[in-house]
């Protein structure tokens, strides 16, 4: 009877003591794993933009804007009223640099300093209201640029760096993320700046005209403003700077002409679906833009556009938004004519219209 039951327990035995060796073997496969990752983790460098910030930041320069105040008495000299700090970027080796127009609108003496510690004085090629962009130059060659890709399109997401000299601090790095795109900025002269980057890289006073740049040192965009709100406060992780594709596209205008010649159209109006009814909704399909209103001495109104058209097309190009339709026209250079493709009524329309240049 005690035959059978030794046997059981020692199978169970050999098969318990079989199960621990198994495990045991296991357990130590599984240290080992772990430690052969924790070494590795430890061996690899931690996360870091050094290498973004070493290809961009001796491009970023320092701008001061002096002002000059003459005295009643004429008998003393003019004096140096408060200066204003701000930022630009080297964007040619030949001198060229940007910066936002606000930086240098009202100065009569603009002071560009180097990182290497040279000191210039800078002469305005041009500025923009609409995009608060201005182009300066100084007599330097062989100067650090900052890296740019025109094909590169920023998007939602994406880990920026903003470079510049706030509050005086000199060179400062401050991170963030892309929050969102396209967006638009009422200025107090109520001039429109369009299409910015929003993101939550910190901007204080100085930092305008800095460079944003990706993780990999490529330029971004111009830093330009901080959000704020009614009362004057700043707003915790709104900030906006202006898309490198808008800085490449005025720049050259300015490069050119010293000044950014724009088509005027001369209308307003608001998105509309098939059935001729206002989108109100992001995810719902634009047909075409209705206009509302239309300067009466506008090229719109000479070429015979109409209250309540529905702008579809322009050359052949199907339109988004009325921004979208501003945008194409304001790159048409005066004097050329353009065609609209338009519905009035349940007539579908080509309508020529000759743009001139922006008032």
């Amino acid at each position: 009877m005690y035959k059978p039951l030794i046997f059981i327990l020692r199978s169970v035995s050999y098969g318990l003591a079989l199960a621990f060796v198994v495990l045991l073997i296991q357990s130590q496969s599984e240290d080992s794993t772990l430690i052969a990752n924790l070494k590795r983790l430890w061996a690899e460098p931690p996360v870091s933009y050094s290498s973004a910030v070493r290809k961009a930041a001796p491009a970023v320069v320092n701008i001061i804007s002096e002002s000059f105040t003459v005295s009643a008495n004429f008998n003393r000299p003019a004096q140096v009223a408060p200066q204003s700090l701000g930022s630009g970027v080297i964007i040619q080796s030949n001198g060229y640099i940007v910066t936002n127009r606000h930086v240098v609108a009202n100065a009569d003496r603009i002071i560009v300093l180097m990182q290497d510690g040279r000191r210039f004085t800078a002469e305005l090629i041009g500025m923009d209201v609409l995009t608060d962009l201005a182009l300066l130059h100084i007599n330097a060659i062989d100067l650090p640029i900052i890296p740019q890709n025109p094909n590169h399109r920023p998007e939602v997401g994406d880990v920026v760096l903003a470079i510049g000299n706030p509050l005086n601090l000199g060179l400062t790095i401050t991170q963030g993320i892309i929050g969102a795109t396209k967006k638009t900025f009422t200025h107090h002269d109520d001039a429109r700046t369009t299409d910015l980057l929003q993101m939550d890289a910190a901007i204080n006073k100085g930092n305008s005209g800095g460079a944003l740049v990706n993780s990999n040192g490529t330029l971004v965009g111009i830093n330009s403003l901080a959000f704020q709100t009614r009362g004057q406060n700043d707003a915790n992780g709104i900030s906006f700077a202006i898309p490198y594709a808008t800085v490449h596209k005025i720049t050259n205008k300015l490069l050119k002409d010293g000044r950014v010649i724009r088509g005027w159209l001369g209308v307003s109006g608001r998105p509309v679906n098939n059935k001729g009814e206002d989108v109100r909704s992001t995810v719902e399909a634009v047909d075409g833009i209705r206009l509302t209103s239309i300067d009466p001495r506008s090229p719109a109104h000479i070429g015979g556009l109409a209250k309540n058209d529905i702008i579809q097309k322009i050359n052949g190009v199907q339109v988004t938004g009325i921004i979208h339709i501003l945008g194409i026209v304001e790159d048409i250079p005066p004097g050329e004519k353009i065609t609209f493709t338009i519905k009035r009524g349940k007539e579908v329309l080509q309508v020529d219209v000759t743009i001139t240049e922006s008032r």
